[in-house]
């Protein structure tokens, strides 16, 4: 994916759905603003998810990109400037 421009929507609908996956519920459930540590997303997890964002978006990330930006939104704006400075 990291030869095509960055999609910000796209993203929050992939990232959406690995959450759902890991914390075992309907993607409709995960609220883009409420802290995943809300949700019980532990460590692992969130380990685990930042190796599937690395892998979706071909770049490397710091793995406490999960506790530094702690939502879905917060996320995915993050990640949307840094791969528009990249």
């Amino acid at each position: 994916m990291a030869s095509t421009p960055f999609d910000e929507a796209n993203f929050r609908t992939w990232l959406t759905e690995r959450l759902a996956r890991h914390l075992k519920r309907e993607p409709s459930a995960i609220d883009a603003d409420t802290p995943l540590a809300d949700y019980g997303l532990d460590s692992l997890y969130a380990l685990a998810i930042v190796d599937e964002i690395e892998n979706y978006l071909g770049i490397a990330i710091d793995a406490t990109i999960m506790w530094d930006y702690p939502s879905v939104s917060a996320l995915s704006s993050a990640l949307a400037t840094k791969l528009a400075i990249s």
